[in-house]
């Protein structure tokens, strides 16, 4: 191999190599998503989750992973093991909730409309054999109204 071309391509491996540490650098330095300051998809809770009912290929592609503001009726308001404050939105359907981790504590109670804004995880899948409807998941929740 000639010493010309030895030389474009440890030069071609070298500049592969700075895109890569210099995209991993930027990446782990990015910090978390800014939930509260982000714009987000409004939607109401019980589209949301007919949407995942209908086609959870496509809602995915729509909603994982994005801001969503999801509003609908209060159903329960509880704690999870992290302690953290769940609201259950209605979604329609006896059973089905949109699930919300709440970031903050706030003054809730069943049957207030609320307007809750964070970061959909998609559809869990429940139980059929006990007649369990999968929820909707909403991540590091804020509330809006």
């Amino acid at each position: 191999m000639k010493a010309k071309t030895k030389k474009w391509m440890w030069l071609g491996a070298l500049g592969v190599l700075l895109v890569a540490l210099s995209t991993g650098w930027y990446l782990y330095n990015k910090g978390p998503l800014d939930v509260r300051n982000a714009r987000g998809i409004s939607i109401e809770a019980e589209a949301l989750y007919r949407a995942y009912v209908t086609d959870s290929t496509s809602a995915g592609k729509l909603y994982d992973k994005k801001i969503l503001s999801v509003s609908g009726v209060v159903e329960s308001v509880s704690s999870n093991a992290q302690d953290e404050q769940v609201v259950l939105l209605r979604a329609g359907a006896p059973g089905s909730f949109v699930n919300c981790s709440l970031d903050e504590t706030v003054s809730v109670k069943a049957g207030d409309r609320v307007v809750l804004k964070g970061i959909c995880s998609g559809m869990g899948e429940g139980d059929l054999e006990m007649g369990i409807a999968g929820d909707v998941y909403l991540g590091r929740v804020i509330m809006l109204n």
